[in-house]
């Protein structure tokens, strides 16, 4: 059986208020050191995981900033 991984990146994260808002969201900010939080979870993934197996889950606002952060298809969001 091959594992597929799923990152949860929707949301504002006004908990992170008055470094997350509405943009750039929490997910897409790089709140510890250059890369975003986004980023630094795909890279730990993509140790132990392919990128095909790897999708992220979104609003559609999202979607552009995730795909161009990542370089990811649209068929992975």
């Amino acid at each position: 059986m091959k594992i597929k991984v799923a990152i949860i990146a929707g949301g504002v994260g006004t908990r992170l208020w008055p470094v997350s808002r509405q943009e750039p969201p929490k997910q897409i900010s790089a709140l510890f050191g250059d890369q975003s939080v986004l980023q630094t979870t795909y890279k730990i993934l993509r140790k132990k995981f392919s990128a095909g197996d790897i999708f992220v889950v979104t609003g559609q606002s999202f979607a552009p900033l995730v795909t161009k952060q990542l370089g990811i298809s649209s068929r992975q969001l």
